[in-house]
């Protein structure tokens, strides 16, 4: 159903057999909303990028990954509930998503990959929960209004330019043993006033 440009609905019987939404499937159609069969344990890589209309998505209780780019430049999306059975988001799972507002983690999750949050210019909030060990590259890059972020004492890895261009950014509160901070990890946060680094920080 890539680039079905005219097919703005899809549904699903209550008794679906579906298990799996491969790459690319529903890219760049414009879906206004889907909800997805409860026994769907895989959903791929840009399978719903660039579907500008999408404005409500309900994903299955027992997905593990969210893929690379899988909801990258869903414009129209503005919050999200991601699964408890959620561990990992892929590099540019949200890549895009201007209008998103609001994301909420599950406890289940351990990883964020490079730029999965990247321009989600409207996401007010981000709360890191305690089970993640490590984010990389730019995860929250150009995140517009996020005014303070938490590490969490599980967090002990975090990436490069993680925070970048945060410029509503006012506080951050460090509550992981971090070695190091990254670079350019705070560059050009302009409404940064202070920031107490931890003690365990051995590189700047």
């Amino acid at each position: 159903f890539n680039e079905c440009s005219q097919l703005f609905s899809v549904t699903f019987s209550e008794d679906s057999q579906l298990e799996s939404i491969e790459n690319d499937a529903f890219s760049d159609s414009k879906i206004e909303s889907i909800i997805i069969p409860k026994g769907v344990v895989n959903i791929g890589e840009c399978a719903f990028n660039g579907c500008r209309e999408l404005k409500e998505i309900t994903l299955p209780p027992h997905l593990t990954i969210i893929k690379q780019s899988s909801f990258s430049m869903c414009t129209s999306l503005k919050k999200l509930i991601i699964p408890s059975s959620v561990r990992i988001i892929e590099k540019n799972a949200f890549d895009g998503c201007r209008n998103l507002i609001s994301i909420e983690l599950p406890s289940s999750l351990k990883f964020i990959d490079s730029y999965a949050f990247y321009e989600c210019k409207s996401l007010r909030e981000i709360n890191i929960p305690s089970s993640v060990v490590k984010i990389k590259t730019g995860v929250f890059t150009s995140c517009d209004v996020i005014n303070e972020i938490v590490i969490p004492p599980s967090l002990t890895s975090i990436g490069d330019y993680s925070f970048c261009e945060c410029i509503s950014l006012q506080k951050i509160s460090f509550l992981s043993p971090i070695k190091y901070i990254a670079e350019f990890m705070f560059y050009d946060c302009k409404s940064l006033t202070s920031l107490d680094i931890p003690k365990s920080v051995t590189k700047i």
